[in-house]
This record gives structure tokens, sequence and C-alpha cells, in this order.
């Protein structure tokens, strides 16, 4: 007499039962990327809450704000 595979019924799997179980995702080994996730624009975003903080003065922020526009020309006559 032949018998069926544990957990099998006379005709095919168990029905019913739960499937195997769902494992949640892995839990994150490294610090995400800070560049990742902000919006454009998020470096001189940064830069004007400084300037509005008293961090750095006008002169400080203006110098800045055009390296990050990509000008890197100075005041004129340099």
């Amino acid at each position: 007499m032949r018998t069926a595979p544990a957990g099998a019924g006379p005709t095919g799997p168990a029905r019913g039962r739960p499937g195997p179980a769902v494992r949640p995702p892995p839990a994150r080994t490294t610090a995400p990327n800070p560049s990742h996730g902000r919006p454009p624009g998020g470096r001189r975003r940064i830069l004007a809450e400084r300037y509005a903080r008293g961090e750095i003065d006008e002169e400080e922020y203006r110098r800045r704000l055009d390296t990050l526009r990509g000008s890197r020309s100075g005041p004129a006559g340099n």
C-alpha cells in the first residue's frame, strides 16, 4: 500500500494550510546615502537656511551660491 507524502492529502497537497512564512526585508546594514532622496536645489536650500540662521554672512552666502551655480568668477577686478 502506498502512503501519501507528509502534508499531502489523498488528492494532492493539503489545502487550507498557510503557505511559507513571509519574511520582512532584511535590515539595512549601511547608512543611507545623504544625497539620495534630496530634491533638486537641496544644496541651495541648505545654504539659504544657514544664511537665515546667521551661520554665514551675506558675502559668504553669495560666494557659495555662485560656486553652486557654477560661476567661478570672483568680484570684478579679480
